[in-house]
């Protein structure tokens, strides 16, 4: 839910006086799960889906993911940054341009990160009930390098470059 939304619906006085945290991870790791979840839910598309997607297709009004070509799944991907894919979540942390949360855990470091929430908190850390949500989605042993050639990874540079210069991420090299 959008943090705008949250804060509309708790009012200032709840928002103001609370703690609040989200999750920040490498755009260009986000980008390649993004696409595969995108992938694999067309996939499992329904009959009025795909008729739905097609209908969309025709009047110039489908999804990036619904118009990906390409015979292997690094062509699909590229194909789907290009066509306008990506992951918006900026809207989670980011209130008319303004960052909105008190603290960041860092995706690659989910574990620990959830450890300093719990800690400020004063509440039990319990590592094992942290949920594995979307885990499987992205099945492949590429390098995330592979996924990437000088284009998209300037496109992907281009829209998030919030992200990029407040936390440091910095592009693969790209494959040829």
């Amino acid at each position: 839910m959008p943090a705008k939304k949250i804060k509309r619906i708790v009012g200032d006085e709840i928002w103001n006086s609370y703690f609040k945290f989200c999750v920040i991870r490498d755009p260009f790791d986000k980008m390649v799960s993004g696409f595969h979840f995108y992938y694999r839910r067309k996939q499992r598309y329904a009959l009025t889906n795909k008729l739905n997607a097609a209908a969309n297709r025709l009047i110039g009004k489908s999804k990036p993911i619904d118009r990906v070509s390409g015979s292997h799944k690094v062509d699909r991907f590229r194909s789907w940054v290009k066509l306008g894919g990506w992951v918006k979540d900026r809207n989670k942390y980011i209130i008319d341009g303004q960052e909105c949360v008190d603290f960041f855990i860092r995706f690659e470091d989910l574990e620990g990160g959830i450890r300093s929430v719990c800690e400020r908190l004063e509440i039990p850390f319990e590592p094992e009930r942290i949920p594995r949500l979307k885990h499987g989605n992205r099945i492949d042993d590429l390098p995330l390098n592979e996924y990437y050639d000088k284009e998209t990874i300037q496109i992907v540079s281009d829209r998030y470059r919030f992200e990029l210069d407040r936390f440091g991420y910095t592009a693969p090299e790209p494959c040829q």
